[in-house]
């Protein structure tokens, strides 16, 4: 009986790792490297889109002048003339591996344009299809503003990965040729990863098992 039933444990086991029957439990965390810029540098975030040389823009770069929490935040100076037509910076980060759109539990960030009130800021997301979408969020204040991006991955092309996050100013929508700062801090993009102690114990009761089933064999 007892061995009956500890070859059914490891069938059944087997049977989970075959047809993807998830065994081991999945928590969220955050998958960008360097979110809230506290290494005091941007990488791995890279700048995909530069001022290209334009009179009174800044490039992304990290700064302690201001920031939503830690001791840095990033920072970049442009105008909605700049950004509208393509020569605002841009602050991209690629993912280590791909991401299933539906194992992603929140994409957000915080933003903050210190001189103007009535300003906005894009996001784009890129797929493994190499077609990319970007949406907007506004600023209504001068103080440090929420933005939240989940519920526009529910508009993701099918069958495809994300790989990729992008975030780039809009600028002043009332005074669209004057250059306004921004600042950006912890940035999120939470996945669903298994659980590291699950796997250590799925691993030891799986190979345990084997071998104890092995012994009683050789017996």
């Amino acid at each position: 009986m007892v061995k009956r039933m500890v070859k059914f444990f490891i069938s059944a086991t087997l049977a989970g790792v075959m047809f993807g029957v998830p065994l081991v439990p999945a928590f969220a965390v955050n998958i960008l490297g360097n979110p809230g810029f506290e290494t005091g540098s941007l990488p791995p975030w890279v700048i995909s889109v530069t001022c290209g040389g334009v009179s009174g823009c800044e490039d992304w770069n990290v700064t302690s002048a201001d920031k939503h929490s830690g001791s840095f935040s990033a920072t970049e100076v442009s105008n909605l003339v700049e950004d509208t037509f393509g020569d605002g910076p841009t602050l991209k980060q690629t993912f280590s591996s791909p991401v299933a759109p539906s194992s992603i539990h929140q994409v957000s960030f915080w933003n903050r344009y210190p001189d103007a009130s009535q300003t906005q800021v894009t996001l784009d997301f890129f797929y493994s299809n190499n077609t990319s979408q970007a949406f907007g969020g506004s600023n209504t204040t001068t103080d440090w503003t929420f933005h939240d991006f989940t519920t526009d991955l529910a508009s993701a092309p099918p069958n495809t990965d994300l790989v990729a996050i992008a975030i780039s100013p809009v600028g002043d929508l009332l005074n669209q040729s004057t250059n306004r700062r921004m600042y950006l801090d912890d940035v999120i993009v939470d996945a669903a990863v298994p659980e590291p102690g699950s796997l250590a114990l799925f691993a030891t009761g799986f190979f345990g098992l084997g071998g104890f089933q092995i012994l009683r064999r050789r017996r």
